[in-house]
């Protein structure tokens, strides 16, 4: 058996594709694209298919991991043109280190508010005004030194401190409504997921819950924030 490691993008309608029908995707993939995939001993066989690290619903990637068993010399260079809209192999190359090496993700999380973006009812700011005011008030949250969030783990809920596992390099004015939070996250133990991150955001008693939100990963780094691969 042959072991191929695929770098590939999940974007657009296809950050609506849950884990599972995106490994039932890869499949009828390769398979199309005439990918020999060698399977699993036993009465339940299964491609040997591997993802690094399980993307949620609704988030988008540029840096997605993949490992592939196949039997045959070479792995076909066109399984893109067998792929959905959004899905896309950027790189293919002989896997390296295993997937539990990687501890970093760097994240951009898009935050959008709508108009009526201030707390209080009777404060009548214009909108540019409020979005540089949301801001600045997470500037000062993410410069927390403690921030207790609550998050769910496979024993229940629990009571955890963020920012440890949270390293915030900017965070910038898009538009009227648009803010980015540049930052790099804990990848697996313990993962920061987007939802901790509206945990983060709605510790903040001064800015309403955004309207809209998209995390997007952009690169994987090991322990020592050297980019994985």
């Amino acid at each position: 058996m042959s072991k191929i490691r695929c770098l590939y993008s999940k974007t657009g309608r296809a950050k609506f594709i849950s884990h599972l029908d995106l490994m039932a995707t890869f499949k009828r993939s390769f398979l199309r694209a005439g990918v020999k995939l060698t399977y699993s001993e036993g009465f339940n066989p299964h491609p040997y298919i591997s993802v690094a690290l399980p993307l949620s619903v609704g988030c988008e990637s540029v840096c997605e991991l993949i490992d592939v068993g196949f039997s045959g010399k070479e792995f076909p260079r066109h399984i893109n043109d067998f792929l959905p809209d959004g899905l896309s192999i950027l790189e293919v190359y002989p896997p390296g280190r295993k997937f539990s090496h990687i501890k970093w993700v760097k994240v951009s999380f898009s935050v959008r508010y709508g108009e009526n973006t201030s707390k209080y009812k009777d404060e009548k700011k214009g909108s540019a005004e409020n979005t540089e005011f949301i801001a600045e008030s997470l500037k000062e949250l993410f410069a927390s030194e403690s921030l207790v969030i609550p998050k769910k783990t496979k024993s229940g809920v629990s009571e955890v401190d963020i920012m440890p596992h949270v390293n915030c390099e900017h965070i910038r004015i898009l538009s009227d409504f648009d803010i980015e939070i540049c930052a790099v996250i804990s990848a697996q133990n313990p993962t920061v997921s987007h939802n901790d991150f509206l945990s983060i955001i709605g510790m903040n008693r001064k800015i309403q819950t955004p309207n809209h939100f998209l995390l997007k990963r952009i690169e994987i780094y090991d322990a020592d924030m050297i980019e994985f691969r």
